[in-house]
């Protein structure tokens, strides 16, 4: 009886008094085990009625198993909905019932050791007792539990643009929706953050399992409504499945993390059941994430360069920075497959700052080599994005010497338009100081010239996507025009990216975009093999 994490109690068929409990029920009674047997089995089942009893043990005797859900409560006043499963036993003197308590559901607490404070919801340390009881459980009624990690999309946005007071709102408003879905025997807990648990008991299929998850999503269908304004918010949701996908707890939620993460990696809004491939995946996530806080320390990132030419001169005027990272043993790694990771693991700042700070410093180095016309264009991640980032710019700016005018800044139109105040005051900041705005990836969000007028921007980018059909598509043609149009109306300057056939280069050229680059002019480039390509190609050919 002692062995197991249940609490098992043994009382007399015949007047119902309590004969013994093992230590798990002692210790949540706050009995000794001689306080025990002072009682019948009604004070500490509080609300279980003699009939009641009764008829249970009747179904017992008849030779089906029996169990059901009654409020419990203890000595120490904690009230908790419970499951209790009976057992016939008999020895020499007495018939007696064995009956073990599974799946407790505390329903309200003095101390608050095991709610979440802003739900009022289980925390993670009673979600884990819950599941491991209902593992115990799952053991001999053979029956499929079920783990379902469930983490919002994009939560951090509303925190970020909204503030977290409403971010609490919002948790809470999603926890009540959560428990309204659960039937009385499952759990649903707050497991930190932005991250809910859900605990399935009793499923009898892995396709109600999935039933389940869709029903799920559907809640969120629905907007939640703070202050008269509806918001709308979408889960991801990684499903693990005892006993298939884990033997304890711990495997059991870290296996339905794992299947949420590729929930993640697919554009959220979705479920997907673990299955152990994706374990194979996350250990080569983690051996790059360990390799890749090693480099940041190591520093084995180095600077490509590719140049921007004139549209009407053909001349380089500028260089796009391009990180790559310089694997000891893998060699050359693009950005593509470790900046994403790198802005889920807190490094991006670290990383676009050396980015910053180096471009800088290889542009000033062409400066004093006679090139001092040329500027370079850095990438920025919307997370670089804090107020502090002003005064890390200006910081680089005076450690390198280099006028301000000659630093072009780079951000994704969806990171600019995400948090459109926000981004206002930091662009003004920066504009303050000289530095040139460029707006990247034109045409993949959804911001309007008006907006990008707000922002004092210089330059829009058109992304690569509208230039690659440019020469199959007669529309495309037009919306490139149009774009090019609009901007010189409005003061910006436009540079096309991903040009890779003459034909390109002519066609934007004909439309007066400003400034072109892509592979057709030239790759990006190593620093030692920049130098070598500017001072023999510093003026392009108009006949190339």
């Amino acid at each position: 009886m002692n062995s197991t994490n249940e609490q098992v109690y043994i009382f007399s068929l015949q007047d119902f008094n309590l004969v013994m409990a093992n230590q798990q029920a002692l210790n949540f009674l706050g009995c000794t085990a001689e306080e025990i047997r002072t009682h019948s089995v009604f004070d500490v089942f509080s609300e279980v009625t003699a009939k009641e009893l009764n008829l249970s043990l009747q179904t017992l005797q008849n030779g089906k198993e029996m169990s059901f859900i009654h409020t419990f409560q203890t000595k120490v006043d904690l009230r908790s909905q419970i499951t209790i499963c009976l057992e016939i036993i008999q020895n020499e003197e007495n018939v007696l019932c064995l009956a073990t308590v599974r799946n407790p559901h505390l329903l309200s607490f003095e101390n608050g050791e095991f709610t979440d404070n802003t739900t009022n919801i289980p925390n993670r340390s009673l979600f884990y007792d819950r599941l491991k009881l209902a593992i115990s459980q799952a053991r001999r009624d053979k029956n499929i539990r079920c783990v379902l990690f469930l983490d919002l999309d994009r939560f951090k946005n509303f925190n970020n643009s909204l503030g977290h007071k409403f971010g609490d709102v919002l948790l809470k408003l999603i926890a009540d929706r959560l428990l309204a879905y659960i039937r009385d025997n499952d759990t649903v807990s707050r497991f930190g953050g932005d991250e809910f648990l859900i605990l399935l008991s009793d499923i009898p299929n892995v396709a109600v399992v999935g039933k389940l998850a869709q029903r799920l999503l559907k809640l969120f269908a629905e907007p939640f409504t703070i202050d008269g304004h509806d918001y709308f918010i979408s889960p991801s949701i990684g499903i693990s499945l005892f006993p298939h996908d884990g033997a304890d707890a711990e495997e059991l939620v870290k296996n339905a993390e794992t299947a949420m993460y590729r929930v993640k990696e697919n554009g959220g809004n979705n479920y997907e059941f673990y299955n152990s491939k994706m374990n194979a995946t996350v250990l080569e996530k983690l051996v790059l994430e360990n390799n890749l806080r090693k480099a940041t320390e190591l520093n084995q990132f180095v600077l490509y360069f590719q140049p921007q030419i004139n549209g009407n001169t053909k001349e380089i005027v500028g260089l796009e920075a391009l990180i790559r990272w310089n694997h000891p043993e893998l060699g050359i790694i693009s950005p593509q497959e470790f900046i994403p990771l790198a802005e889920e693991i807190g490094l991006i700042e670290k990383i676009g700052n050396w980015v910053l700070q180096e471009a800088c410093h290889q542009l000033k180095q062409l400066h004093l080599k006679g090139y001092s016309s040329l500027y370079v264009a850095v990438n920025i991640s919307a997370r670089q994005l804090k107020s502090e980032f002003v005064n890390t710019v200006i910081q680089i700016l005076e450690e390198t010497n280099l006028q301000p005018q000659f630093l072009h800044l780079e951000i994704t139109e969806t990171s600019a338009m995400n948090s459109i105040n926000h981004s206002l005051s930091i662009f003004k900041a920066l504009k303050e100081i000289g530095v040139c705005i460029s707006i990247d990836d034109f045409g993949t969000g959804y911001s309007a010239f008006s907006y990008l007028k707000q922002l004092t921007v210089d330059t829009i980018k058109i992304d690569r996507t509208f230039i690659r059909d440019i020469l199959l598509d007669p529309d495309q043609i037009e919306i490139v025009a149009t774009i090019i149009k609009l901007a010189h109306t409005l003061g910006f300057k436009v540079i096309a990216e991903g040009v890779e056939e003459k034909q390109q280069l002519d066609l934007l050229t004909s439309l007066k975009c400003d400034d072109l680059q892509g592979y057709y002019i030239s790759i990006p480039l190593p620093i030692e093999e920049l130098f070598l390509y500017i001072s023999e190609k510093y003026k392009l050919s108009p006949t190339i």
